[in-house]
């Protein structure tokens, strides 16, 4: 019970010890189901971060159509054919038009996906979102700003982050060879 963000699951897979996870939290859900599922072979990250970029790009390209991101209205983008994001109160708060715009194609593209694939995008995307909205990252606890945070480039933080979690699964394939269980 009580998986978290499957720190005991991971454990458990590299050292070949079964578990079983609880949790009630969906993204804690998310969290355990994707890193205890770690590729074997970490090359298989790099590709998703491929494609995610690849679809990513696209989708931004098709909708900017050359405009300046910072001209887009934060409706324009919420009413945007495919965005998954639902309005809420204060978006402009929260999110520069580039910003949201940038979540919202990434929600998209990670959502195309299928299987790993889709739960590692939409990690990767989770675990950056303090670093995409307004919330002052060099806190430890989480403070507001009055105003959204600028030059945020979704896609390529995502894609970053997939290549960290790639070179980590790297990592622990080999300190752990011969030990990891299935997933």
């Amino acid at each position: 019970p009580f998986a978290g963000s499957g720190t005991t699951a991971v454990e458990c897979r590299l050292l070949g010890i079964p578990f079983v996870g609880i949790e009630i939290c969906p993204l804690s859900c998310l969290m355990t189901r994707t890193k205890a599922a770690f590729p074997a072979e970490p090359r298989m990250l790099d590709d998703v971060a491929q494609s995610f970029t690849a679809s990513y790009n696209k989708r931004w390209t098709s909708f900017v159509k050359g405009r300046a991101a910072a001209s887009i209205t934060h409706v324009e983008i919420l009413g945007r054919k495919g965005n998954p994001i639902p309005s809420f109160a204060n978006v402009e708060r929260w999110f520069t038009p580039e910003a949201l715009l940038g979540a919202s194609i990434a929600v998209e593209c990670a959502m195309s996906l299928e299987g790993f694939a889709r739960d590692a995008s939409l990690l990767a995307l989770s675990s950056k979102m303090r670093s995409i909205g307004n919330v002052d990252v060099d806190v430890v606890r989480a403070e507001y700003s009055k105003q959204p945070r600028k030059n945020v480039e979704v896609g390529r933080i995502v894609t970053r982050q997939l290549e960290k979690m790639s070179a980590d699964v790297a990592a622990s394939l080999s300190s752990h060879a011969g030990l990891i269980g299935p997933r």
